[in-house]
């Protein structure tokens, strides 16, 4: 990570991040409906889910409460930057790292908001659930939070590989 990233930031980001892969890990072999280690590992999954909340939440107060982090994760008044940093990439030419407003900014915002939609509609599928088994009427509402988690969870995937992936190229360029 650049030089540039307050140690705050890089806490979070060190905390949340393994938190986020150890979520989608364990989505992929988890189950409520099987016994034994599926249904493990769904419990395990909804009991870091509080914690992990906890860590989205500190990061959007660091994020709101800073001004140079919240102009690098929501860049829109420097649409310019993130345009250049674009058209260089096409050109196989990394962004600059660290935090300012830019392509990268950009796409971590956009990471920022996607994981918290999978939180909400977590939470929100959590809570309704066993109300849904005694009035099957709210069934539907509680898939519509399960596409949503699902959905939202499988476009994590892509950020977290493409963020690593970035990451990677940025550290090999580097040396």
């Amino acid at each position: 990570m650049h030089r540039d990233w307050s140690n705050t930031y890089k806490y979070l980001h060190w905390v949340f991040a393994p938190l986020i892969a150890l979520q989608l890990f364990l989505s992929l072999f988890m189950s409520s409906k099987k016994q034994g280690l599926p249904n493990l590992l769904f419990n395990i999954h909804i009991t870091m889910g509080p914690i992990l909340a906890g860590v989205i939440v500190a990061l959007w107060v660091y994020v709101l409460t800073n001004e140079t982090i919240r102009k690098h994760f929501f860049p829109y008044k420097d649409w310019n930057e993130v345009v250049k940093d674009f058209r260089n990439l096409l050109n196989f030419k990394l962004a600059e790292t660290g935090p300012r407003p830019g392509l990268p900014g950009f796409v971590h915002g956009l990471g920022l908001i996607d994981v918290s939609i999978v939180l909400v509609a977590g939470v929100i599928m959590h809570f309704l659930f066993p109300f849904s088994l005694k009035d099957p009427s709210l069934k539907p509402i509680v898939n519509i939070f399960v596409e949503i988690h699902d959905f939202f969870g499988n476009s994590m995937w892509v950020y977290m590989v493409g963020h690593t992936f970035m990451a990677l190229l940025h550290r090999i360029s580097s040396r």
